[in-house]
Parts: C-alpha cells; structure tokens; sequence
C-alpha cells in the first residue's frame, strides 16, 4: 500500500488522449488506485458541464468525488454538485478585461456563474470551446454585465499570434491577475488567487489529507502551480519544456497512457526507491 492519497490529474494533453477519449488502460489503472484507497481528482480548466462528459468514465456520480474546474476557481462535490470552494472575478473586472480585448483586436468570453459562457461576437474559438465541452453559450453586451455578476474566469480569444502578440502587451495584467495561455487560442485571466495548485491544496486541507500525500499530472502552463506544491509533481512526456523542468518524474505522453504508467508504479512501489520514504 502505497502513503499517496489522492491523484489530481489535468485533462487535456494529460489524461485525454488527442481525441479526447480516456484509454482503457487510464480507466483501469484510476480503478485500481481508488480501490487502493486513493482518491482520483480531475483537475482541469475546462468547465463543470465539460467535465460531466467524462463522469461515467471517472465515477464522478459516486458520493465521495471531487473536481477541480476552471483552472483551481472553483472546486466541487460531482456527486451532489455542490461548489466546496471558489475565488472569482467580478462582472466590473470582466468589462474591463472586455475592452482591453476589443482595444486589442481580440474576441472574448467568460465563465459566469450564474449563467454559464457568456461571449460577444461569434469566432472560432468559443465555437471550439462549446464543441470540446458540448455546452451552449449566451451572447452578451459586454456593457451590459453588471458591476455584481460574479464569474469563475475570462478568456482572450484569438490566433496563435495573436495571443503570442497579446501576453507580451498585457504584462500588467500578471500582477493582478492569475494568466494562464491553455491552448493556442486561450489566453485565460482568473482572480489572482487561482491556481490549481492552490484548489489543490483547499482540497486537501478540506479533506484533512497531507500536501505531502498527493500526486499531480500535468503539461501545460496551468498545471505549473499545481506541479510545484504536490508531494510528487509528474509532467507528460507532450508537456512544455519549461514545465518539465519542474517535474519529480516525466511520464509517457497522453497518447502513450502515461497517468496508468505512474499510477501502476506507484501501486507497486516501485517510486519508493526513486523517490525515497516520503513517497511511499
């Protein structure tokens, strides 16, 4: 038996294959790894209802579950879908974030608690975002998003240039705000305080379960945090290079079921001589 307690996963280019299918081999090893008594935690940007696509798969309906969206903003219950926790951002600071994207040349979108994704103009990538997560959206003035409304995160949307253009003109924006780039086209902005690492570490505390006990997968920009604070920070072979030079261990890619590769050593602890007493 391993000390590990809890496994918090990305999705996208870590525990998804490009088509965003989970393996078999995924499915089995988490199973596995919760019978063992070690609770399997997506961790994700992507919206509650996205991730709902994926309940069956991960036993997000089982009483005992938890999810960490909108990169760390908001942690639920799945089962009773009820938020344990959340930072946001307020509707003043949307508008505002709103013109800085049409002074920019840039669409934008938002992620309102109350009333979902909301966007202005139709483009490519909220049409990508609500395909991926098979949500709807509302279209919306952004003068007309009140000073109160309340909203998990926003997102510039644009090229791959455009974006590359946009995070080297909105440095002030870092200080702040948590921006984070998830794909080509997201460039997101959420409270300073969000991070999944920091969801991560609510999580924990919520469940009276050590920092020190927890294993985080990721590849991307927004799983950096979230690497650093986690007792074993495990970053896919797909992954950015500067994330990798955070990481405890490089896993195979996320075509290659590289979570069920670290799940499956950990199982078997195989890690302990690698990584020493405090990993198993």
């Amino acid at each position: 038996m391993t000390d590990f307690r809890i496994i918090a996963s990305d999705m996208d280019g870590t525990l998804l294959n490009d088509d965003k299918t989970i393996s078999e081999r995924n499915i089995n090893s988490i199973r596995k790894a919760e019978q063992a008594g070690i609770l399997f935690v997506p961790a994700t940007g992507r919206p509650f209802e996205g991730l709902m696509n994926y309940a069956g798969a991960l036993d997000l309906k089982t009483p005992g579950h938890y999810a960490i969206c909108f990169n760390g903003a908001a942690v639920y219950d799945t089962a009773s879908e009820r938020l344990i926790s959340r930072v946001i951002l307020t509707g003043h600071e949307v508008r505002l974030l709103a013109e800085r994207s049409r002074e920019a040349g840039l669409y934008w979108q938002a992620f309102s608690e109350e009333r979902g994704l909301i966007y202005e103009v139709d483009n490519f990538a909220t049409d990508l975002e609500m395909r991926i997560n098979r949500i709807g959206g509302v279209k919306v003035s952004m003068e007309k998003i009140p000073d109160d409304e309340e909203f998990f995160k926003f997102m510039f949307l644009g090229t791959e240039e455009q974006l590359d253009s946009a995070e080297k003109n909105f440095q002030d924006l870092y200080g702040a705000f948590t921006v984070v780039r998830s794909m080509y086209c997201f460039l997101e902005v959420m409270n300073a305080r969000t991070s999944k690492g920091a969801a991560l570490e609510h999580l924990c505390n919520y469940l009276d379960i050590p920092l020190s006990a927890s294993v985080a997968f990721g590849d991307a920009g927004n799983d950096a945090h979230m690497i650093d604070c986690a007792g074993l920070g495990v970053v896919m072979e797909n992954g950015l290079s500067s994330l990798k030079e955070r990481a405890d261990f490089i896993a195979p890619g996320n075509n290659e079921s590289g979570v069920a590769y670290v799940i499956d050593r950990i199982l078997s602890r195989e890690f302990c001589n690698n990584f020493g007493s405090g990993c198993c």
